[in-house]
């Protein structure tokens, strides 16, 4: 009986110590507040698509909006047939390009792209700072171009990458934009 009774405290000693040493452990997304755009993850915030910061309160495509002016420029020229090379006495510099939000939380708006008032949508990828230009049509008089490019954002500058294609002519051109 005595035997018995000394397993039976020495079991209830090792319960009590495990009961005692789960009570220190803390949930680490407490006092971590996400926002309405992100859940917290061990500590961290896990943001939504489109959201970005400590907080998940900052949308990611903000980053690129506003007014950015074109620095350097190159481009190829193939006007049906006749070969221009890559040079950037090809293409014109310091025209501004605007970018405004769009109409989700990775869309935006582009107006006076490619130099000649192309206006048109893209989609921000926020986790590779990428750029993507829905194809534009412009218009001008009766000449109708196409235009496709995308482009990848950095700290200080947008790089752009873009081909207009109107009849046989087809311009390549690759722009470095500033803030």
């Amino acid at each position: 009986m005595k035997k018995n009774f000394n397993l039976f405290v020495a079991a209830l000693m090792v319960c009590v110590t495990l009961f005692v040493m789960s009570c220190g452990t803390t949930d680490k997304c407490e006092t971590v507040n996400c926002g309405a755009n992100g859940v917290c993850v061990d500590g961290t915030c896990n943001c939504d698509a489109g959201y970005e910061g400590t907080n998940c309160s900052t949308v990611s495509r903000d980053k690129i909006l506003g007014v950015w002016t074109v620095k350097t420029a190159t481009c190829a020229i193939d006007s049906c047939g006749k070969i221009l090379p890559q040079d950037s006495n090809n293409c014109p510099t310091n025209y501004k390009v605007t970018f405004g939000a769009g109409n989700t939380i990775s869309k935006f708006t582009a107006s006076n792209w490619a130099s000649f008032g192309a206006i048109g949508t893209g989609t921000f990828n926020a986790s590779t700072n990428t750029m993507t230009f829905d194809t534009m049509t412009v218009t001008s008089g009766t000449q109708v171009s196409k235009v496709i490019g995308n482009g990848i954002y950095s700290a200080d500058s947008i790089k752009l990458n873009y081909t207009i294609i109107s009849g046989c002519v087809k311009v390549t051109a690759q722009e470095v934009l500033k803030k």
